[in-house]
């Protein structure tokens, strides 16, 4: 299996670059011919995840968090590409909703004895990609107010004062839902 790597050092706050040499070391020694990246930035690794499919990789390992997953999946949609996630994001809910353990020898463990499994990919309207779930409403609202404190709080730690805080302050809005013939 030809397998190549793209890690994003920015992931979890800046844990994609710490972990680098350690993760570099344990990915050699489980598969010695990988190819092993650290992205630049969403565009750049999405380059790499383009020309990985038209060197004929059978794999792509992303190194990240969910926004690093979301970033690569136009590569990934309609390719024979297989993903693999190594979670080194903030939250990570990619990894916990598919079960990837969130430490780095439990991760590295089920890319090696795992099986590959479809996940659900939705693409909106701008042409983007969400994998996973998808959410409007609520949750979005709570993401959206988690998201801005994320640079005082690291984790999941921001979503419980955003919670409490949307619970008072939500409002419903008026939403269009779409998908084929139908509205």
């Amino acid at each position: 299996m030809k397998i190549r790597v793209i890690i994003n050092p920015m992931a979890g706050g800046g844990r994609g670059k710490r972990e680098f040499p350690t993760l570099l070391a344990k990915i050699k020694s489980l598969w010695p011919s990988t190819d092993c990246f650290l992205s630049s930035d969403p565009q750049g690794a999405l380059d790499l995840a383009f020309r990985a499919q038209s060197e004929g990789y059978n794999c792509l390992v992303v190194a990240g968090g969910d926004g690093t997953v979301h970033a690569l999946l136009p590569a990934l949609v309609d390719s024979s590409l297989i993903l693999g996630l190594i979670p080194l994001g903030g939250a990570n809910d990619l990894a916990r909703h598919w079960g990837i353990p969130l430490d780095l020898h439990g991760a590295l463990e089920v890319l090696g004895k795992g099986k590959p499994r479809a996940v659900d990919v939705i693409e909106t309207g701008s042409g983007t990609y969400i994998a996973g779930a998808g959410g409007i409403g609520f949750d979005v609202a709570v993401i959206e107010r988690a998201s801005q404190w994320r640079q005082y709080w690291k984790g999941l730690f921001p979503f419980f004062p955003a919670v409490v805080l949307e619970f008072f302050r939500y409002r419903l809005p008026w939403i269009s839902v779409s998908a084929g013939d139908w509205q």
